[in-house]
């Protein structure tokens, strides 16, 4: 790391203009701050924490200099510490605590000036599916195609059967709407006939912009705001049929998947994605592996503050800035409730190694 690390406002991007009278877009400005400025630090279990951080580690020692952006560290720094972690013996709370308050200097992250940003969920979803296509099994998920290049055919041109007959189709699910949302989770699980779980990861993305059908249902006035959710979303397709296709072509943001042989699903970091800890963030403007700290509002009624630490483990077509993060909360009923609701305000913080 530089020495600039320990001055003032850190680093800016993205200052261009979408035009003259446009909003500005994200300018990512990193504060210094300290460990007791991070509500909730004093509290965290660090449960999960060990395996994210080795995670990390695992990629970062592959990486090359050039692969490591600043300001977030330099490949000599992240070496060094990642060395540091993998000789402490006991990885208790208390041990690793102290070893980020060592090695570590959080980083405020900010737009600009602003300090807050939106924070949402995300987990993994599971379908009814079949190997092969059948009458209750009608609807495809595709491999990524053999002539695939970008863009590719749009979201309407592939239900519509852009690549029928080209031999393609992954696995068959029993429901467009399921499959649709699946492509917005970017990774899930389909249950066989047989009871056999398959999973199923992000293979590549077909070029077009993602468009959030919530905005467009609000636009059309069937939903109101504050009660846009995924629960609400999926309630009123399947109660309107006839124009759920229509609604979801909105997106033509189109996800090709692959079969996962491993026990979690992968993110875009490529590490298995430990729920509760693992974070979705803008590529752009982040450094994926990073640990990260959020304070984030609660996700749902009765529910405490997230204040808790994180790793940049993944990223996604929608989140976009600086203040921005999607939080993986895992599989299973609970998982979906507090993913679909979750429209949180909160903080974020970024870990970075400390000059030598």
């Amino acid at each position: 790391m530089k020495k600039c690390l320990s001055l003032l406002l850190l680093i800016l991007f993205l200052t261009q203009c979408e035009g003259p009278r446009g909003p500005l877009k994200d300018e990512l400005v990193l504060r210094p701050a300290t460990f007791a400025e991070l509500q909730g630090w004093q509290h965290e279990t660090f449960k999960g924490v060990k395996e994210s951080f080795a995670q990390t580690c695992k990629v970062y020692a592959k990486q090359r200099s050039q692969d490591f952006k600043e300001p977030f560290g330099d490949a000599c720094a992240w070496k060094r510490v990642c060395k540091i972690y993998t000789k402490i013996k006991d990885k208790n709370p208390p041990q690793i605590k102290e070893f980020f308050e060592r090695y570590f200097q959080p980083l405020q992250v900010m737009n600009r000036d602003t300090q807050e940003g939106l924070f949402t969920g995300y987990y993994e979803p599971e379908l009814v599916g079949s190997l092969s296509q059948t009458a209750d099994h009608a609807y495809p998920l595709y491999k990524k195609p053999h002539d695939f290049k970008t863009p590719y055919f749009d979201r309407k041109a592939l239900d519509k059967g852009a690549l029928n007959g080209k031999g393609h189709e992954l696995l068959w699910v029993a429901c467009p709407i399921d499959a649709f949302f699946l492509h917005i989770q970017g990774s899930g699980r389909v249950r066989l006939e047989d009871g056999t779980l398959v999973r199923v990861g992000y293979a590549g993305q077909n070029g077009h912009p993602y468009h959030p059908i919530g905005r467009t249902l609000l636009d059309r006035g069937v939903l109101t705001q504050g009660n846009v959710s995924m629960q609400a979303i999926k309630k009123w397709l399947r109660e309107n049929p006839e124009h759920a296709f229509s609604v979801m072509h909105e997106n033509a943001s189109y996800v090709f998947f692959k079969i996962l042989e491993t026990e979690a699903p992968l993110g875009a970091f490529g590490t298995p994605l430990v729920a509760g800890r693992a974070l979705a963030v803008d590529k752009g403007l982040h450094s994926l592996g990073v640990p990260m700290w959020i304070d984030v509002a609660p996700p749902v009624p009765h529910h405490p503050p997230l204040r808790r630490m994180m790793f940049a483990h993944d990223t996604g077509g929608a989140i976009k800035g600086a203040v921005r993060g999607d939080v993986f909360w895992g599989a299973g009923s609970v998982a979906e409730y507090v993913a679909g609701h979750m429209k949180s305000q909160g903080k974020l913080y970024v870990l970075v190694p400390k000059d030598d």
